[in-house]
């Protein structure tokens, strides 16, 4: 692994982190989610930070985990830069408490 694939994957471990402190701020509540714009801006603005440094790992890396969904990755960081208005909030709510913590496992065992 090269050492920017390491230097990339642990920024990912980190917003991956801000948002499990996010959540554990407004208590894991997802009616808190649904009514403060703030917690939808910043959960969204690590989800686009995750996407960006997935576009910065290496192809190889990639490739050799490639159980890791990283289009779909990019994908989600597109969407919510570029569609945030038509942004399903159940979407993104799924993705916080569901995604990002096995995509964190997943990372976490790599370096």
């Amino acid at each position: 692994m090269k050492n920017n694939d390491i230097h990339t994957i642990q920024k990912i471990i980190e917003y991956c982190d801000i948002v499990d402190i996010l959540l554990d701020e407004y208590e894991r509540d997802y009616q808190l989610f649904q009514s403060s714009k703030s917690f939808q801006l910043s959960t969204s603005m690590c989800i686009i930070q995750i996407g960006e440094y997935v576009s910065r790992l290496s192809d190889e890396f990639k490739e050799q985990y490639d159980h890791i969904p990283w289009k779909n990755i990019k994908g989600m960081r597109n969407f919510a830069a570029h569609q945030y208005e038509h942004f399903e909030f159940e979407v993104l709510w799924y993705t916080i408490t569901k995604e990002l913590p096995e995509l964190k496992d997943n990372l976490l065992k790599l370096v």
